[in-house]
């Protein structure tokens, strides 16, 4: 059985809509409330998800509470986690966790995610192309390069100190809404497990979520590939 713990409570508002998308493609999935990750045994898990909202009311910061405290908990567990190429996702708010964390684009923590060039929360569907030069088992050559998501966010302006390896970035924004250097809009980490992204896949891995001409829920592919990853490396 592939498993995914998705992390819940204190702010996190689309962790059932994220647990609904990955049961979709044949995860078997459970919450873990973030004030009580102490309970959980990560390693029992193939692919820990991180999904958006505002975890502990973007307190000092979007995602730094979070992620401090999941560090503080998980430290060595997330290291293990990922040395035994299990796979990590955050989306939107998640994305900023992995980004405080370090997990994202790297351990340098010379990045952020900062409020957007409009000053002003953004609620679109968005053109998004998969770079296709990433290397990720979230992405194969077969998917279609360029589909809509939908953002919802204040903070997605990605910004950082130094290059990204043009191999970690994962989604540019056709047009960017927010201003993120290079147009990003989702990375992996060197080792392509580490997948954060600021649109919302979850809300688009159906077609009766899009409202579109095109209803194909094209998103539904990065979950996919996910799941048969996993699935193959569990056999």
């Amino acid at each position: 059985m592939t498993k995914a713990l998705v992390l819940s409570g204190d702010g996190i508002n689309s962790d059932k809509e994220l647990a609904l998308a990955l049961e979709a493609v044949g995860f078997k999935t459970d919450f873990a409330l973030l004030n009580d990750l102490a309970a959980v045994k990560l390693a029992d898990y193939d692919l820990l998800a991180i999904a958006g909202g505002f975890s502990y009311a973007d307190d000092l910061g979007s995602g730094k509470v979070a992620a401090l405290k999941i560090k503080k908990i998980w430290q060595q567990e997330i290291k293990d986690f990922i040395a035994a190429k299990k796979l990590i996702l955050g989306i939107c708010n998640g994305f900023q966790v992995l980004v405080q964390m370090g997990l994202l684009p790297d351990e340098s923590k010379q990045a952020a995610l900062s409020f957007n060039d409009t000053q002003e929360f953004i609620n679109k569907w968005v053109e998004v192309k998969i770079n296709p030069k990433v290397k990720s088992p979230w992405f194969t050559d077969k998917q279609k390069q360029t589909f809509y998501l939908p953002i919802r966010h204040a903070e997605g302006k990605f910004i950082t100190k130094t290059a990204v390896r043009p191999e970690q970035i994962a989604l540019t924004y056709i047009a960017n809404p927010n201003g993120s250097m290079h147009d990003i809009a989702g990375l992996v980490d060197k080792e392509g497990l580490v997948f954060g992204l600021m649109p919302h896949p979850e809300a688009a891995y159906e077609d009766f979520q899009i409202p579109l001409k095109d209803k194909t829920p094209y998103a539904k592919e990065i979950f996919k590939n996910a799941y048969n990853y996993l699935r193959s490396k569990n056999l």
